[in-house]
């Protein structure tokens, strides 16, 4: 096990330096996990992906908790079976998570399929997107800001 897997926060009370982001991530856990998407940005090392996993943890247990590179991993024959998978509930906490790693890789095709698996978010999926580019926005519905 690498020293940052093993040491990585495993809740939001254990991250440290992101005060703000955790504040806004509590009040939207509360208001529901499952059924939207998430969106967060930031500079490299600050903690995006190990916020993403901990959202995702919320309501998916890890072996239903897929992560993707957008740039090398998302396909159009990925896309078809997170479309299937998203439709049956997981054992478990019964939710699934899908967080897409830097998303302005993102290639317009891809982006086109994901707007419209978004539109229909069950309410025991949650979608996690993080990038480096904060400037770069994409316009997901329901991705808070």
């Amino acid at each position: 096990m690498m020293l940052y897997e093993k040491y990585r926060p495993r809740a939001l009370k254990e991250v440290l330096g992101q005060a703000k982001a955790i504040g806004k991530v509590k009040l939207l856990l509360e208001r529901g996990w499952g059924g939207r998407a998430w969106w967060l940005s930031g500079a490299s090392g600050t903690g995006k992906t190990t916020i993403a996993r901990i959202i995702a943890s919320h309501g998916a247990d890890d072996f239903y908790v897929s992560e993707y590179d957008s740039a090398d991993a998302i396909t159009t024959s990925e896309i078809d079976r997170i479309e299937k998978d998203m439709h049956y509930l997981a054992p478990g906490k019964g939710g699934r998570a899908f967080i897409i790693n830097e998303a302005h890789g993102l290639r317009k095709p891809i982006i086109r399929r994901l707007l419209g698996l978004l539109e229909r978010i069950p309410n025991h999926v949650c979608f996690v997107f993080t990038t480096t580019k904060s400037t770069h926005t994409l316009c997901f519905p329901g991705v808070p800001r």
